[in-house]
Protein backbone atom coordinates (compact mmCIF):
# COMPACT_ATOMS: atom_id res chain seq x y z
CA UNK A 1 0.00 0.00 0.00
CA UNK A 2 1.38 3.40 -0.95
CA UNK A 3 1.92 6.05 1.67
CA UNK A 4 -0.87 8.49 2.36
CA UNK A 5 -0.33 11.78 0.54
CA UNK A 6 0.94 14.71 2.55
CA UNK A 7 0.63 18.39 1.75
CA UNK A 8 2.02 21.44 3.47
CA UNK A 9 0.22 24.74 3.15
CA UNK A 10 1.87 27.99 4.23
CA UNK A 11 -0.07 31.23 4.37
CA UNK A 12 0.44 34.63 5.92
CA UNK A 13 -1.64 35.47 8.97
CA UNK A 14 -3.98 37.86 7.10
CA UNK A 15 -4.65 35.07 4.60
CA UNK A 16 -5.30 32.42 7.23
CA UNK A 17 -9.08 33.03 7.37
CA UNK A 18 -9.20 31.81 3.77
CA UNK A 19 -7.58 28.46 4.62
CA UNK A 20 -10.64 26.64 5.93
CA UNK A 21 -13.06 25.17 3.45
CA UNK A 22 -15.41 22.32 2.87
CA UNK A 23 -12.91 19.63 1.94
CA UNK A 24 -14.45 18.38 -1.28
CA UNK A 25 -11.25 19.38 -3.06
CA UNK A 26 -9.20 16.96 -0.98
CA UNK A 27 -9.99 14.24 -3.49
CA UNK A 28 -7.49 16.02 -5.78
CA UNK A 29 -4.69 14.95 -3.43
CA UNK A 30 -5.34 11.32 -4.30
CA UNK A 31 -5.03 11.77 -8.03
CA UNK A 32 -2.04 9.96 -9.56
CA UNK A 33 1.00 12.11 -10.23
CA UNK A 34 -0.01 14.95 -7.92
CA UNK A 35 2.99 16.43 -6.10
CA UNK A 36 2.38 16.34 -2.38
CA UNK A 37 4.23 19.56 -1.71
CA UNK A 38 2.02 21.73 -3.89
CA UNK A 39 -0.66 23.88 -2.36
CA UNK A 40 -4.12 22.41 -3.16
CA UNK A 41 -6.78 24.58 -4.77
CA UNK A 42 -9.15 24.12 -1.84
CA UNK A 43 -6.98 26.22 0.49
CA UNK A 44 -8.79 29.50 -0.10
CA UNK A 45 -12.07 29.86 1.79
CA UNK A 46 -13.66 31.93 4.52
CA UNK A 47 -13.19 31.13 8.18
CA UNK A 48 -11.47 32.07 11.43
CA UNK A 49 -7.82 32.00 12.47
CA UNK A 50 -7.85 28.39 13.78
CA UNK A 51 -7.99 26.19 10.68
CA UNK A 52 -6.33 23.27 12.50
CA UNK A 53 -9.39 22.79 14.73
CA UNK A 54 -11.70 22.19 11.78
CA UNK A 55 -9.16 20.24 9.75
CA UNK A 56 -8.52 17.83 12.62
CA UNK A 57 -12.24 16.96 12.84
CA UNK A 58 -12.47 15.92 9.20
CA UNK A 59 -12.78 12.10 8.86
CA UNK A 60 -9.64 10.51 7.41
CA UNK A 61 -7.60 13.70 7.71
CA UNK A 62 -4.77 14.09 10.22
CA UNK A 63 -2.78 17.18 11.16
CA UNK A 64 0.89 16.22 10.97
CA UNK A 65 2.35 19.48 12.23
CA UNK A 66 1.49 23.12 12.74
CA UNK A 67 3.99 25.96 12.94
CA UNK A 68 2.89 29.49 13.60
CA UNK A 69 4.72 32.76 13.77
CA UNK A 70 3.49 36.33 14.04
CA UNK A 71 3.24 36.56 10.26
CA UNK A 72 2.88 33.02 8.91
CA UNK A 73 1.08 29.76 9.55
CA UNK A 74 2.37 26.43 8.22
CA UNK A 75 0.04 23.42 8.40
CA UNK A 76 1.05 19.94 7.18
CA UNK A 77 -1.94 17.64 6.54
CA UNK A 78 -2.10 13.93 5.77
CA UNK A 79 -5.03 12.40 3.92
CA UNK A 80 -5.62 8.83 5.03
CA UNK A 81 -6.56 6.05 2.62
CA UNK A 82 -9.92 5.63 4.39
CA UNK A 83 -10.86 9.29 4.04
CA UNK A 84 -14.46 9.92 3.01
CA UNK A 85 -14.26 11.79 -0.28
CA UNK A 86 -17.32 13.76 -1.41
CA UNK A 87 -19.03 12.57 -4.59
CA UNK A 88 -18.42 14.66 -7.65
CA UNK A 89 -21.95 15.87 -8.38
CA UNK A 90 -20.89 16.97 -11.87
CA UNK A 91 -19.79 13.48 -12.89
CA UNK A 92 -22.43 11.72 -15.01
CA UNK A 93 -21.79 8.18 -13.80
CA UNK A 94 -23.39 5.11 -15.41
CA UNK A 95 -25.61 4.64 -12.36
CA UNK A 96 -26.78 8.23 -12.56
CA UNK A 97 -27.47 7.84 -16.26
CA UNK A 98 -29.59 4.75 -15.68
CA UNK A 99 -31.50 6.42 -12.87
CA UNK A 100 -32.18 9.46 -15.05
CA UNK A 101 -33.34 7.40 -18.02
CA UNK A 102 -35.66 5.30 -15.83
CA UNK A 103 -37.14 8.44 -14.25
CA UNK A 104 -37.69 10.09 -17.65
CA UNK A 105 -39.40 6.99 -19.02
CA UNK A 106 -41.67 6.87 -15.96
CA UNK A 107 -42.76 10.47 -16.60
CA UNK A 108 -43.34 9.62 -20.25
CA UNK A 109 -45.47 6.59 -19.35
CA UNK A 110 -47.66 8.72 -17.07
CA UNK A 111 -48.10 11.27 -19.84
CA UNK A 112 -49.11 8.63 -22.38
CA UNK A 113 -51.51 6.94 -19.97
CA UNK A 114 -53.22 10.25 -19.25
CA UNK A 115 -53.53 10.96 -22.97
CA UNK A 116 -55.06 7.53 -23.55
CA UNK A 117 -57.53 8.14 -20.73
CA UNK A 118 -58.44 11.51 -22.26
CA UNK A 119 -59.06 9.91 -25.65
CA UNK A 120 -61.37 7.27 -24.17
CA UNK A 121 -63.22 9.88 -22.13
CA UNK A 122 -63.84 12.00 -25.22
CA UNK A 123 -65.22 9.04 -27.17
CA UNK A 124 -67.62 8.13 -24.36
CA UNK A 125 -68.64 11.75 -23.77
CA UNK A 126 -69.35 12.51 -27.43
CA UNK A 127 -71.36 9.29 -27.77
CA UNK A 128 -73.39 10.16 -24.68
CA UNK A 129 -74.12 13.65 -26.01
CA UNK A 130 -75.28 12.26 -29.36
CA UNK A 131 -77.56 9.77 -27.62
CA UNK A 132 -79.13 12.47 -25.48
CA UNK A 133 -79.55 14.72 -28.52
CA UNK A 134 -81.35 11.93 -30.35
CA UNK A 135 -83.67 11.21 -27.43
CA UNK A 136 -84.65 14.83 -26.79
CA UNK A 137 -84.98 15.43 -30.52
CA UNK A 138 -87.50 12.60 -30.90
CA UNK A 139 -89.53 13.84 -27.93
CA UNK A 140 -89.48 17.40 -29.22
CA UNK A 141 -90.62 16.24 -32.66
CA UNK A 142 -93.68 14.53 -31.13
CA UNK A 143 -94.51 17.56 -29.06
CA UNK A 144 -94.22 19.97 -31.98
CA UNK A 145 -96.22 17.88 -34.43
CA UNK A 146 -99.74 18.89 -33.24
CA UNK A 147 -98.70 22.52 -33.07
CA UNK A 148 -97.28 22.58 -36.56
CA UNK A 149 -100.39 20.75 -37.91
CA UNK A 150 -102.70 23.31 -36.29
CA UNK A 151 -105.15 20.60 -35.18
CA UNK A 152 -105.12 21.26 -31.45
CA UNK A 153 -106.96 24.54 -31.11
CA UNK A 154 -108.34 24.86 -27.59
CA UNK A 155 -108.94 21.15 -27.23
CA UNK A 156 -107.18 18.86 -24.81
CA UNK A 157 -104.45 16.79 -26.48
CA UNK A 158 -104.04 13.10 -25.76
CA UNK A 159 -100.36 12.68 -26.48
CA UNK A 160 -98.27 9.52 -27.02
CA UNK A 161 -94.95 10.60 -25.49
CA UNK A 162 -93.18 7.30 -26.04
CA UNK A 163 -89.80 7.47 -27.80
CA UNK A 164 -89.30 3.72 -28.05
CA UNK A 165 -92.09 2.69 -30.37
CA UNK A 166 -92.96 -0.09 -27.95
CA UNK A 167 -96.65 0.11 -26.97
CA UNK A 168 -95.94 -1.67 -23.70
CA UNK A 169 -93.84 1.33 -22.62
CA UNK A 170 -96.09 4.03 -24.06
CA UNK A 171 -97.15 6.80 -21.69
CA UNK A 172 -100.29 8.84 -22.36
CA UNK A 173 -100.42 12.54 -21.55
CA UNK A 174 -103.37 14.93 -21.73
CA UNK A 175 -102.29 18.53 -22.29
CA UNK A 176 -104.04 21.76 -23.07
CA UNK A 177 -102.67 23.96 -25.83
CA UNK A 178 -101.02 26.25 -23.28
CA UNK A 179 -99.48 23.34 -21.41
CA UNK A 180 -98.14 21.87 -24.63
CA UNK A 181 -96.64 25.19 -25.68
CA UNK A 182 -94.91 25.53 -22.30
CA UNK A 183 -93.59 21.97 -22.50
CA UNK A 184 -92.28 22.52 -26.05
CA UNK A 185 -90.46 25.65 -24.90
CA UNK A 186 -88.73 23.75 -22.08
CA UNK A 187 -87.75 20.88 -24.38
CA UNK A 188 -86.37 23.21 -27.02
CA UNK A 189 -84.17 24.86 -24.40
CA UNK A 190 -82.99 21.49 -23.11
CA UNK A 191 -82.28 20.27 -26.62
CA UNK A 192 -80.34 23.43 -27.39
CA UNK A 193 -78.00 22.78 -24.44
CA UNK A 194 -76.86 19.56 -26.08
CA UNK A 195 -75.92 21.58 -29.16
CA UNK A 196 -73.48 23.59 -27.04
CA UNK A 197 -71.91 20.68 -25.21
CA UNK A 198 -69.65 19.34 -28.00
CA UNK A 199 -67.87 22.68 -28.33
CA UNK A 200 -67.50 22.98 -24.56
CA UNK A 201 -66.07 19.47 -24.45
CA UNK A 202 -63.58 20.22 -27.23
CA UNK A 203 -62.34 23.33 -25.45
CA UNK A 204 -62.00 21.47 -22.15
CA UNK A 205 -60.12 18.65 -23.90
CA UNK A 206 -57.68 21.05 -25.53
CA UNK A 207 -57.02 22.82 -22.24
CA UNK A 208 -56.47 19.54 -20.42
CA UNK A 209 -54.23 18.17 -23.16
CA UNK A 210 -52.08 21.29 -22.98
CA UNK A 211 -51.93 20.92 -19.19
CA UNK A 212 -50.64 17.36 -19.60
CA UNK A 213 -48.05 18.63 -22.06
CA UNK A 214 -46.92 21.44 -19.76
CA UNK A 215 -46.72 18.98 -16.89
CA UNK A 216 -44.50 16.66 -18.91
CA UNK A 217 -42.16 19.53 -19.80
CA UNK A 218 -41.93 20.58 -16.14
CA UNK A 219 -41.44 17.02 -14.87
CA UNK A 220 -38.80 16.31 -17.50
CA UNK A 221 -36.78 19.41 -16.66
CA UNK A 222 -37.04 18.86 -12.91
CA UNK A 223 -35.97 15.22 -13.27
CA UNK A 224 -33.04 16.06 -15.52
CA UNK A 225 -31.73 18.86 -13.31
CA UNK A 226 -31.96 16.80 -10.12
CA UNK A 227 -30.11 13.87 -11.68
CA UNK A 228 -27.62 16.01 -13.60
CA UNK A 229 -27.12 19.29 -11.71
CA UNK A 230 -24.43 20.30 -14.20
CA UNK A 231 -27.29 20.95 -16.67
CA UNK A 232 -28.40 23.89 -14.53
CA UNK A 233 -27.47 26.95 -16.53
CA UNK A 234 -29.12 29.90 -14.84
CA UNK A 235 -26.79 32.75 -13.96
CA UNK A 236 -28.82 33.71 -10.90
CA UNK A 237 -27.25 33.56 -7.44
CA UNK A 238 -28.38 32.50 -3.99
CA UNK A 239 -27.74 34.58 -0.90
CA UNK A 240 -25.97 32.99 2.06
CA UNK A 241 -29.25 33.03 3.98
CA UNK A 242 -31.04 31.13 1.21
CA UNK A 243 -28.26 28.56 0.87
CA UNK A 244 -28.01 27.93 4.61
CA UNK A 245 -31.75 27.29 4.84
CA UNK A 246 -31.30 23.87 3.19
CA UNK A 247 -30.40 20.75 5.16
CA UNK A 248 -28.09 19.35 2.50
CA UNK A 249 -26.86 19.55 -1.04
CA UNK A 250 -29.69 17.43 -2.47
CA UNK A 251 -32.30 19.79 -1.02
CA UNK A 252 -30.41 22.73 -2.48
CA UNK A 253 -30.18 21.07 -5.90
CA UNK A 254 -33.91 20.28 -5.86
CA UNK A 255 -34.70 23.94 -5.16
CA UNK A 256 -32.33 25.16 -7.89
CA UNK A 257 -33.84 22.62 -10.29
CA UNK A 258 -37.34 23.89 -9.57
CA UNK A 259 -36.28 27.50 -10.10
CA UNK A 260 -34.67 26.67 -13.42
CA UNK A 261 -37.69 24.63 -14.48
CA UNK A 262 -40.10 27.46 -13.69
CA UNK A 263 -37.91 29.93 -15.56
CA UNK A 264 -38.09 27.77 -18.70
CA UNK A 265 -41.77 26.76 -18.52
CA UNK A 266 -42.94 30.35 -18.09
CA UNK A 267 -41.61 31.12 -21.55
CA UNK A 268 -43.57 30.71 -24.78
CA UNK A 269 -43.49 27.36 -26.56
CA UNK A 270 -41.33 28.92 -29.27
CA UNK A 271 -38.67 29.88 -26.72
CA UNK A 272 -38.92 26.50 -25.01
CA UNK A 273 -38.23 24.73 -28.30
CA UNK A 274 -35.18 26.95 -28.87
CA UNK A 275 -34.02 26.29 -25.30
CA UNK A 276 -34.06 22.51 -25.73
CA UNK A 277 -32.23 22.83 -29.03
CA UNK A 278 -29.48 25.18 -27.86
CA UNK A 279 -29.05 24.14 -24.23
CA UNK A 280 -29.60 20.39 -24.52
CA UNK A 281 -29.10 19.71 -28.24
CA UNK A 282 -32.46 18.03 -28.76
CA UNK A 283 -34.24 18.81 -32.03
CA UNK A 284 -37.73 18.32 -30.63
CA UNK A 285 -39.69 19.43 -33.68
CA UNK A 286 -37.46 17.48 -36.06
CA UNK A 287 -38.01 14.30 -34.07
CA UNK A 288 -41.74 14.95 -33.79
CA UNK A 289 -42.31 15.95 -37.41
CA UNK A 290 -44.35 18.96 -36.24
CA UNK A 291 -43.99 22.53 -37.45
CA UNK A 292 -43.35 25.27 -34.92
CA UNK A 293 -46.36 27.24 -36.16
CA UNK A 294 -48.68 24.28 -35.57
CA UNK A 295 -47.67 23.65 -31.96
CA UNK A 296 -47.62 27.40 -31.27
CA UNK A 297 -51.20 27.68 -32.58
CA UNK A 298 -52.35 24.95 -30.19
CA UNK A 299 -50.86 26.62 -27.13
CA UNK A 300 -52.17 30.03 -28.19
CA UNK A 301 -55.68 28.63 -28.59
CA UNK A 302 -55.44 27.20 -25.09
CA UNK A 303 -54.41 30.59 -23.74
CA UNK A 304 -57.34 32.28 -25.46
CA UNK A 305 -59.85 29.73 -24.15
CA UNK A 306 -58.51 30.09 -20.62
CA UNK A 307 -57.89 33.82 -20.47
CA UNK A 308 -60.04 35.41 -23.20
CA UNK A 309 -63.20 33.27 -23.36
CA UNK A 310 -62.02 31.85 -26.68
CA UNK A 311 -62.12 35.22 -28.43
CA UNK A 312 -59.50 35.51 -31.18
CA UNK A 313 -56.97 38.26 -30.59
CA UNK A 314 -55.34 40.34 -33.30
CA UNK A 315 -52.02 38.62 -32.63
CA UNK A 316 -53.59 35.17 -32.96
CA UNK A 317 -55.28 36.06 -36.25
CA UNK A 318 -52.08 37.53 -37.71
CA UNK A 319 -49.91 34.56 -36.70
CA UNK A 320 -52.19 31.55 -36.99
CA UNK A 321 -55.64 32.15 -38.52
CA UNK A 322 -55.90 34.97 -41.05
CA UNK A 323 -59.29 33.67 -42.22
CA UNK A 324 -60.79 34.76 -38.90
CA UNK A 325 -61.65 38.27 -37.74
CA UNK A 326 -60.27 39.56 -34.41
CA UNK A 327 -63.05 39.45 -31.83
CA UNK A 328 -64.66 36.30 -33.22
CA UNK A 329 -64.95 33.24 -31.05
CA UNK A 330 -62.75 30.28 -31.93
CA UNK A 331 -64.80 27.18 -32.75
CA UNK A 332 -63.00 23.84 -32.70
CA UNK A 333 -64.02 20.99 -34.97
CA UNK A 334 -63.49 17.35 -34.06
CA UNK A 335 -60.63 16.81 -36.52
CA UNK A 336 -58.88 20.00 -35.46
CA UNK A 337 -59.01 18.90 -31.83
CA UNK A 338 -57.65 15.45 -32.67
CA UNK A 339 -54.80 16.98 -34.68
CA UNK A 340 -53.94 19.38 -31.85
CA UNK A 341 -53.78 16.54 -29.34
CA UNK A 342 -51.57 14.55 -31.75
CA UNK A 343 -49.17 17.51 -32.03
CA UNK A 344 -48.86 17.78 -28.27
CA UNK A 345 -48.40 14.03 -27.93
CA UNK A 346 -45.66 13.87 -30.57
CA UNK A 347 -43.73 16.87 -29.30
CA UNK A 348 -43.88 15.70 -25.68
CA UNK A 349 -42.74 12.16 -26.49
CA UNK A 350 -40.04 13.40 -28.85
CA UNK A 351 -38.58 15.60 -26.13
CA UNK A 352 -38.29 12.69 -23.70
CA UNK A 353 -36.99 10.33 -26.37
CA UNK A 354 -34.37 12.87 -27.39
CA UNK A 355 -33.13 13.31 -23.84
CA UNK A 356 -33.14 9.55 -23.23
CA UNK A 357 -31.01 9.06 -26.34
CA UNK A 358 -28.65 11.77 -25.14
CA UNK A 359 -28.11 10.40 -21.65
CA UNK A 360 -28.57 6.65 -22.15
CA UNK A 361 -25.59 4.29 -22.20
CA UNK A 362 -25.16 1.67 -24.88
CA UNK A 363 -26.28 -1.11 -22.59
CA UNK A 364 -29.52 0.63 -21.57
Amino acid sequence: MSAAPVVTQVVTQPEAPTLKRNLDGLRDLRQPGRRSGRAPPWARVTGGWLPTFHVARTPGLRVVSVAQSSTHLACTLQLGHNARVAEDWKALTPARRRSLVDALKAKQDSFNQANSALSLFLNFAFDAIKEQQKTTGEILLKLEKPISAGTLGNQTLKLDASTTGNSAKTKKLELTAEELAALVKVMRKSHGIFDLQPQILREMALIYSCALFDGLIADTLQTMFVHVPAQLQSGRRLTYEEALAFDGRQDLIAELAQREMLEVTRQSIEKQIVYFSTAHHVDVLGLAGVRLGDIAKVTEQRNLFVHNNGIASTSYVQKHDNMRIPGERILLEDEELKESIRHLDRVGNSLVNGLVSKFALQEI
